[in-house]
Parts: structure tokens; sequence; C-alpha cells
């Protein structure tokens, strides 16, 4: 047991290794990540700046605004997962076999992977653009929160996110190209996820199904729990809707994975 946790160890540490040695591409992203929230900065408080404001407007102050767009920011970095490239890569290619027959299980060898990236980006990039952003922001969250449950909170999203990113990977079983299906959810997680425009400027109808749909816990939920908007018994539910939603993608993730496996085919290679 102890020899397999060291294997998946060792797979976590090569991965993290692996991302600092392009150092170039990680700049590249955080410089990304400064331009992006710097235009939304910008957009907000043009949006503030208008007489006429909506009513949902004048009720999120734009302190509170610009506080989210880059809380929302740098729990992109955190949450993002892509274990789907290479999933859809080695089902498309015919090297998942080969994959199958090495001695170690091949979804927690791309798990260990995704955890060595993640490492990567916690320590490496979420410094410096925390250093960049307490710099624009004249105030920070004030409001006491739970750590505990803030903890909870952020794992369960990282934990959906990549089930949902896992999930479209295992479907090139059938479909083979898969990506046309990745750009669809990345989009309708972006929206109504929260991660572009919060839920509370939605409008009333689009806002019932954001509500209905899993992809608010991964960023609407989590930033509204850091900014300490919400009720310490509504904190609850949003843990167990998390729970709920990640068994749902488990269950499905495992019904995709025992019958993709059954039907392997293999496109040249």
């Amino acid at each position: 047991m102890f020899m397999k946790i060291k294997v998946y160890y060792r797979l976590a540490v090569i991965s993290f290794q692996s991302f600092i040695s392009f150092k170039f591409n990680i700049f590249l992203n955080i410089f990304v990540s400064m331009a992006m929230v710097f235009i939304q900065i910008l957009i907000w408080k043009a949006l503030y700046s208008q007489e006429d404001a909506t009513n949902a407007t004048e009720a999120i102050t734009l302190e509170t605004m610009l506080q989210y767009v880059v809380i929302s920011s740098l729990l992109n970095i955190i949450i993002t997962s892509q274990p789907l490239q290479y999933i859809a890569n080695q089902i498309r290619t015919g090297n998942i076999a080969l994959d199958l027959m090495r001695p170690f299980n091949f979804n927690l060898y791309i798990f260990s992977m995704e955890i060595g990236k993640k490492i990567g980006r916690v320590f490496i990039q979420i410094p410096i653009l925390l250093i960049f952003y307490f710099s624009i922001l004249s105030n920070l969250p004030g409001n006491e929160i739970n750590i505990l449950f803030t903890l909870i909170v952020i794992m369960n999203a990282i934990i959906i996110q990549y089930l949902i990113n896992y999930i479209i990977g295992l479907l090139a079983f059938w479909w083979i190209e898969v990506w046309p299906m990745d750009m669809l959810m990345n989009s309708l997680i972006k929206l109504l996820s929260g991660s572009w425009i919060p839920l509370w400027f939605f409008p009333e109808q689009l806002s019932k199904v954001a509500e209905i749909l899993p992809f608010k816990l991964i960023y609407f939920d989590p930033i509204r729990v850091i900014l300490g908007q919400i009720h310490p018994s509504e904190l609850q539910v949003i843990v167990l809707q998390q729970i709920i939603w990640v068994m749902i993608f488990i269950s499905l993730a495992i019904f995709l994975w025992k019958y993709g496996t059954k039907k392997i085919v293999v496109q040249g290679g």
C-alpha cells in the first residue's frame, strides 16, 4: 500500500517539475490573468459609473464587485483542471490500451499529474498574482470567514470541475473527438458558474437555471463564502449540494469508464 502511494506521489512530483520547467508559459499565464482582471475592473467601474445603474448593481457595492473579480481569477487558477486532453488523446491514438496494462491505476495516474500542476500554480502563480491584486484593491474582504468550511467548499469545487472535465474526456470512447463538447461545457461553466458575471446580475429565468445546475458551486458559491456574503446555515446547504454532485459525477465517471474500456477502438498507432 505504501509503495503504491509512493508511486503516485512521485508522479505528482514529476508533474510539478515539468510544470515549473516551462517558465515562459507560467509567466504568460500570469500576465494574461493580470490583464483579464484589469480589463474586468475597468468594465465594472464603467458600469457602476452609469447614472442609470440597476437595483442589483446598487445592492452590490463596487468594492465588493472588484473583490469578487479578483477572487474569481485566483480560484480559476486553483480550480482549473485539464485531464480531458490527455484522456481524449490516449483514446484517440489507441495508447489507452497500453496505459491499462501498466502496473498502476490509470485514473489515479491522471489525478496525480493534475495535483502536481495545481501545486505549481499555488506556489508560483498565486503569490505573484496576490501581490498584484493587493496593490489594486483599496480594501480586502473584511468579513470573518469559517476557514474550515471555506477550504471544504473550495476543495469540493476543485473536485466538481475535475470530474466534469474527466467525464467529457471519457466520452472520447464513443465520440473520438470531444473538443466541441469541451468548448461548449467550458462556456457554460464560465457563464452559469458566475465566473464571468455573478449570479446577482442574472435575469430571473437564467438565474433559476443556474440554481439548478452544479456550476454555481464551482465559483459563485465559493466566492460568496470567501466574501462573507452568506448565512452560516446556507453554508451547510452549499457543502451538502457539492457533496451530492460529487457523488453523482463519480457514479457517472465509474459507469462511463466501465463501459468505455470494454469498447476501446484503436484509431491508428
